[in-house]
């Protein structure tokens, strides 16, 4: 188990890579959305690249994982930003 495959629960402990990866994740689904995207498709992409950090993940299990970061991370935005303001 790679220490990237210890931290899928956001409730546990972030080890170091964790931590970068996860920063990633939201930063892709940030990126998605001030780029117009919906909530649905921003998730697909954070959820895309956390394919690639932890590639045993199956697409739908990456997207519910990248869900949980944004979520929990408190950057969950349902509305585009313009709309949001």
């Amino acid at each position: 188990m790679t220490q990237a495959m210890a931290t899928l629960h956001v409730g546990d402990a972030v080890v170091p890579l964790g931590l970068l990866w996860s920063r990633a994740v939201l930063a892709r689904y940030l990126d998605a959305r001030e780029r117009g995207l919906s909530h649905r498709q921003a998730l697909g992409e954070a959820g895309g690249l956390l394919a690639v950090f932890v590639p045993s993940l199956s697409p739908r299990e990456a997207e519910a994982h990248a869900e949980r970061l944004v979520c929990h991370s408190g950057q969950l935005r349902l509305r585009p930003l313009a709309a949001a303001s």
